[in-house]
């Protein structure tokens, strides 16, 4: 009979995130992007922390909006595309 070799696993430690789900949630439904709920919450947790914590907040029943983890043309975003198509004019290109 052969004996199994023991195989050593990498242990996962979960980060600790220093966002309360109040946070979470304010951040979630005043944003237009993960992207930009995560720039709200000063870069504390990556955008696939955050929809993690999204998602077990919904299973809980917590009510937040659909959101795609794709970025969207937050008003911010098309703001600066608006100031750099702008600064081709300007310079005569």
């Amino acid at each position: 009979m052969a004996t199994k070799k023991k195989t050593e696993t990498a242990t996962k430690t979960r980060r600790r995130y220093n966002v309360t789900p109040e946070q979470i949630v304010e951040a979630w439904q005043t944003s237009h992007s993960v992207e930009e709920a995560v720039e709200k919450l000063g870069g504390e947790m990556n955008a696939r922390a955050l929809y993690s914590r999204v998602v077990t907040l919904r299973n809980k029943g917590v009510r937040l909006k659909s959101m795609n983890r794709a970025a969207r043309y937050t008003p911010s975003y098309v703001d600066d595309l608006s100031e750099l198509a702008d600064s081709f004019v300007s310079n005569g290109n």
